[in-house]
């Protein structure tokens, strides 16, 4: 037979899960340095790198993969201005776990 936790240990469980949730705001409200910011970017960079090696490499994978990534058609617009000659692309993408790890989001305030 299983016990199950009475009130004050369920509480004691919620405030530890609270505690936690805290600690967890509050570094990521911290600011983030040049370098933090460097860092992450090199390794964003790096993932990238990976995963276009892996598209080149398993062509019949990667177009899953993008098709996956890419739910819509990306719209390639020409684009003449002070950048350059290029393409504006426009369109959706859905990455999901993709970058996971890469960044973190801090709510705004």
């Amino acid at each position: 037979m299983v016990a199950h936790p009475g009130p004050l240990e369920a509480r004691r469980c919620r405030r530890d899960a609270l505690a936690r949730q805290l600690t967890g705001l509050a570094l990521a409200s911290e600011p983030v340095s040049r370098l933090e910011l460097e860092s992450k970017r090199r390794e964003a960079i790096a993932r990238l790198n990976d995963w276009q090696g892996l598209l080149e490499r398993q062509p019949i994978q990667g177009r899953q993969i993008l098709r996956k990534l890419f739910p819509d058609r990306l719209v390639f617009d020409p684009s003449d201005d002070e950048r350059g000659v290029g393409y504006e692309i426009r369109g959706q993408a859905s990455y999901g776990r993709l970058l996971q790890g890469v960044c973190s989001v801090v709510p705004p305030g």
